[in-house]
């Protein structure tokens, strides 16, 4: 087979590594998955388009941290920056202010903070060695993941013991912001089922001083990008012993996010700590009933740091996060598959306090606040026929808002005094349905046809950026149609997708500037105030995949993306946010997106090298200044090289934009693109060690 799996598919369990690198194309069309519904599939039957990496793609890529993966290979995925949040994650047109609209899973379960903005500073983060494959889609999936699977979501599968024997030790070396990286891991097996994997990895980076920032020069006195001031780390248990499944991951965070702020400032430096303990249990009662009970719990520590003129300090909040989860499937009625399941939740907010450091200087705008979840859902899966699938399913979620509050008055909220203010309790509530069908025409063609909603309910950062803590936020939701086609040349071993979509998208929330007329912030306040957007507005556009595998030496993979908006009608300053006034192009996201790579093994596999290339097109946006710095074509281009020196051990490099592209990335600035953007011309180089045993 050749090297990367990028093709799309559903979720669920993976073979080990030696079967899995030996499959051909059709085999791995074949490999089914989970994450779109409750029972596992392949890819012909699951709902919406999902594609998968495999530990060898990510291992044998040119990319350094889950940026880059989502970067360089997912179809549909662009990927910007953001002066304050780092990394931003964009789908199919829609650029969201953050990541909170694209939910991150380990193993199924959530683990976005709900006290910040998603995933962010973690998207950078170069530890990856506990990954055994991710299972990314571009659409909403909201019956089964519930809040935040509106713009996509992206599952992180890890290794485990049996898959994975033995232990390796990776290395590596940046030599532009001077990366020091090292990963240890060790799987064992003790009998079926019965396993561990535990893995510990660290990273810390000097950075460079930059003196250019996206095209415009460096106005700082010193500027050091691309570093980690503090050393970020990570190391995680996952166990399987019969029918329990224990997940553990300790991971810090801290990353310099590139921006450029004023003539004496330095960048702020995001922090996030995060400890996530994932028991889940599963019952058989027969061969065709059983039961899955889950009750994970996290904690979050979220932060930033501040020094310029003028803030001189760590600002941050806290959040404790339990739920419990019941799923019941059973397979009893001939050709239909039944599942029902229920969850229970509580997030626990605290402002000035964190879990695994001393506490914060200041809680800075965050709020103290808690909040109870609850969810119940159906799915029904029925084979009319060997070649006709259709599934349906339906999900009620509820949420309260029991309390919220600022410790400090001067926290920037809007009300008649912010510190004794509360958010009276609410609630609210969203039904989501979901129905698709699937048909195989031949062993060779099969198309299907979804209709899906997804939902978003605000974070608690989108109060605390509002006229008033109280002031009235509806969840985001999105209505998406989309048509998959699939076929296969198996004469010239290769394979075709199409995907079109129709996504619209309602209540979506917007970071308003204070200049706006219509803001919801008075014009004092020095940072933008979400609210929902007063109009509907849509997404149209496709992905073409390419899949060429001429032997077990070579593979090519292409995919080309276009977007654009659709029925944005009247919205005043909002459409500027998202789209050009004419509503004909995206100001966020490049409407047109080329993704190619091709993998060549050499000298019985001793040697594979592959080469990427990625193509964002102009974008027009509103402002002058930012046009003249975007409005050119994109062209990145990787390479990466590996040498099997031994059985044991392999030497690789990696070099990231080596034609030295100075087009920045478009995406959501706080307001010039050079934000986010320092020294975003720099080519990158590393070189690594891994020894395996």
């Amino acid at each position: 087979m050749g090297i990367f799996i990028y093709l799309p598919a559903s979720a669920g369990q993976v073979s080990h590594l030696e079967y899995l690198t030996s499959l051909s194309i059709e085999e791995l069309m074949k490999i089914k998955v989970s994450s779109t519904g409750f029972f596992d599939m392949s890819h012909q039957k699951a709902p919406g388009t999902i594609w998968l990496l495999s530990n060898q793609d990510i291992e044998n890529s040119s990319a350094m941290n889950m940026s880059d993966l989502l970067n360089f290979y997912i179809p549909g995925i662009h990927i910007g920056n953001n002066v304050r949040y780092g990394s931003l994650i964009a789908s199919r047109g829609i650029a969201m202010p953050n990541n909170s609209s694209t939910l991150f899973l380990l193993d199924g379960q959530g683990i976005n903070a709900g006290v910040g903005v998603g995933v962010n500073s973690g998207l950078k983060l170069p530890l990856l060695g506990d990954i055994d494959r991710l299972e990314i889609i571009n659409g909403p999936c909201s019956i089964v993941h519930g809040s935040g699977a509106i713009n996509g979501f992206v599952n992180i599968i890890p290794k485990t013991g049996s898959d994975y024997p033995g232990y390796f030790i990776n290395t590596d070396y940046g030599f532009i912001e001077k990366l020091i990286k090292t990963e240890i891991g060790y799987g064992y097996s003790y009998g079926q089922r019965k396993d561990f994997f535990i893995y510990a990895g660290g990273a810390r980076a000097q950075g460079f001083e930059a003196d250019i920032a996206a095209g415009t020069k460096n106005r700082s006195n010193k500027l050091d990008v691309y570093g980690m001031n503090e050393p970020n780390y990570k190391w995680a248990l996952y166990w399987r012993h019969n029918l329990l499944k224990l997940d553990m991951v300790f991971q810090k965070e801290i990353y310099d996010n590139n921006s450029y702020e004023t003539s004496l400032a330095e960048s702020s430096i995001s922090r996030q700590t995060s400890f996530i303990v994932h028991p889940e249990i599963e019952l058989d009662f027969s061969q065709y009933e059983s039961l899955a009970l889950s009750l994970p719990f996290e904690f979050f520590d979220t932060g930033v740091n501040y020094n310029n003129l003028n803030r001189k300090q760590d600002e941050g909040s806290s959040e404790f996060h339990i739920e419990t989860k019941s799923v019941f499937k059973t397979t009893r009625l001939k050709n239909q598959k039944i599942a029902l399941g229920s969850l229970i939740g509580l997030r626990h907010f605290k402002a000035g306090s964190y879990f695994f450091s001393e506490n914060p200087v200041s809680p800075g705008t965050t709020v103290n606040a808690d909040w109870a979840e609850l969810g119940i859902f159906f799915e029904d899966i029925y084979r009319i026929t060997p070649e006709w699938t259709l599934s349906a399913g339906l999900r009620y979620d509820l949420i309260t808002y029991n309390s919220a509050s600022s410790p400090n008055p001067k926290s920037g909220i809007q009300s008649d005094n912010a510190q004794d203010k509360d958010l009276a309790p609410a609630n609210e509530d969203i039904l989501t349905p979901r129905i698709a069908t699937s048909y195989e025409i031949n062993r060779a063609n099969i198309i299907k046809f979804s209709y899906q909603e997804g939902f978003h309910y605000p974070n608690l950062k989108y109060f605390e950026y509002t006229q008033n803590i109280g002031a009235e936020l509806r969840p985001e939701k999105v209505t998406s149609y989309e048509i998959n086609y699939h076929f296969d040349l198996k004469k010239y071993k290769a394979g075709f997708d199409f995907n079109l979509y129709y996504n619209i998208f309602c209540d979506s929330f917007l970071a308003k500037s204070r200049n706006n007329e219509a803001a919801v912030t008075s014009p004092s306040e020095k940072f933008d105030a979400y609210t929902n957007a007063p109009e509907e507005f849509a997404a149209l556009g496709g992905e073409l995949v390419i899949q060429y595998q001429p032997s077990q030496d070579t593979n090519l993979r292409f995919s080309y993306g276009y977007s654009r908006p659709r029925d944005h009608g009247d919205q005043g300053e909002q459409i500027i946010f998202i789209a050009s006034r004419s509503g004909t192009s995206w100001t966020r996201y490049p409407d047109h997106i080329i993704k190619s790579d091709i993998t060549q093994k050499f000298m019985n596999n001793r040697l594979i090298l592959n080469l990427g290339f990625l193509y964002n097109s102009p974008v027009d946006t509103e402002d002058p200044k930012t046009r003249e710095i975007v409005d050119h074509n994109r062209f990145i281009l990787n390479l990466y090289a590996k040498y099997q020196i031994s059985d044991n051990l392999s030497f690789k490099f990696t070099g990231q934009n080596l034609l030295q592209n100075d087009v920045p990335p478009v995406s959501n600035y706080t307001d010039q693109s050079w934000n986010g953007n320092t020294a975003i011309d720099k080519p990158l180089v590393y070189l690594g060690l891994t020894w395996k045993y």
